[in-house]
């Protein structure tokens, strides 16, 4: 009797582990591959995306149209309305017309607030892409507390943006990144062990300078550290620098007026010693020309190289074929249009949900567009990207030790 009543217990739970079971499969939840990704979409349309019977899915862009970056504005535009009309020519997002709502940012932080503002109270936005500028990027994110948005920034590189705010993320490479691959850019495999650091006074030369002392150090790196400013003598610190023998100079500079007076004064220092490079300095061409004699082989690290991917390739005919004219800025642009399709992603994998679509960002890993795999950590920043580079006449081009 005893047997027959385990056995029947037995039998009565596996009856109930299969309606349990039954249950969990009439959520119907499948896993697909989306642009390279898995993501998990419910079966209700209506519950996956979280909408109440609106048929188009609204999202905000902060671009700077005025401003210090007005020449990149209406390059960027073009390259979201190629994103947009590709994804609605494609279906939408389940279905939905997707709708951009775009604001003027001015490349500044007012400016980025007052856009974030316009998209918070009067279409209630719940999902924003920027802003360009770092600038942009701040006065929206001071505009967030409060409100349930997540931005997500296709450009700003200024670092611990996302260790502030959780509704933050990006695509591009923050300043975090950059002075952590310049540090290990610095150290090699151990044969330079001392390196003197210039940085200036502001949010993003800091920003490298301390990630960069951070893994210097952390790797076994003795490091002198110089601020500089307009008041700076340089001459006297670079003398200080060759008598006690750093054998690199890594010029962390953001501003053209700074970075030129150290230049200015590099025919004195020594051809023995290497040089370590912002990407500031290697971007801007008008410094590379005239400095070219002085700075020929040094070292920086550039975002992504990688311009033979097939997305980056349809993307530059695409643009070529809709304005009649070749893709300008386009180490921004591919992640201008990654940044819409990633947020793609986001609302099938998770529902049009700001904080889950923050999560879901959080998470990504690999994500294969434009500009390469995307992985972006715990903290919002992406991972992934910057290649070593070498000044050779004037050009950036691969290093390899």
């Amino acid at each position: 009797m005893m047997q027959q009543h385990k056995k029947r217990a037995a039998s009565m739970g596996d009856f109930f582990g299969w309606l349990v079971l039954l249950g969990l499969l009439t959520l119907a939840v499948a896993v697909y591959r989306i642009a390279g990704v898995d993501v998990f979409i419910p079966s209700s349309e209506e519950t996956s995306l979280g909408f109440i019977g609106d048929e188009t899915i609204m999202i905000g862009v902060i671009l700077p149209f005025s401003g210090e970056g007005v020449v990149y504005g209406e390059t960027m535009n073009r390259v979201f309305e190629i994103a947009a009309s590709e994804i609605n020519d494609q279906g939408g997002i389940r279905g939905r017309k997707l709708e951009l709502v775009i604001e003027d940012g001015n490349c500044s932080r007012g400016g980025g607030a007052a856009a974030m503002e316009r998209l918070l109270t009067k279409k209630n936005m719940r999902i924003v892409i920027g802003g360009f500028c770092d600038e942009e990027s701040v006065g929206a994110l001071r505009t967030t507390p409060g409100h349930s948005v997540t931005l997500f920034s296709p450009v700003s590189r200024l670092a611990n943006l996302g260790s502030q705010y959780y509704n933050f993320a990006r695509a591009y490479p923050g300043d975090s990144q950059e002075g952590k691959a310049l540090a290990m850019l610095t150290y090699g495999d151990g044969k330079f062990v001392k390196a003197a650091v210039l940085y200036e006074n502001t949010d993003r030369s800091f920003g490298i300078y301390s990630a960069f002392k951070k893994e210097f150090e952390r790797l076994g790196g003795a490091l002198l550290e110089r601020q500089i400013d307009g008041t700076t003598n340089i001459d006297s610190m670079l003398s200080e620098i060759i008598s006690q023998k750093y054998d690199t100079l890594a010029i962390l500079t953001q501003t053209r007026k700074i970075t030129a007076a150290v230049l200015d004064e590099l025919p004195n220092f020594s051809k023995k010693n290497r040089f370590i490079l912002s990407d500031f300095i290697v971007s801007d061409d008008e410094l590379i020309n005239k400095y070219s004699t002085f700075i020929e082989g040094g070292l920086a690290v550039e975002f992504s190289d990688n311009f033979d991917n097939e997305k980056f390739e349809h993307l530059r005919d695409a643009y070529r074929t809709r304005y009649g004219t070749t893709l300008p800025y386009s180490k921004f642009a591919r992640t201008v249009y990654d940044s819409l399709f990633i947020i793609r992603d986001a609302i099938i994998g998770s529902g049009y949900d700001e904080a889950t679509i923050a999560k879901w960002l959080r998470g990504l890993f690999e994500w294969p567009g434009a500009s390469g795999l995307v992985t972006i950590d715990s903290n919002g920043d992406r991972i992934s990207g910057y290649v070593p580079k070498i000044l050779n006449n004037g050009r950036l081009v691969s290093y390899k030790r």
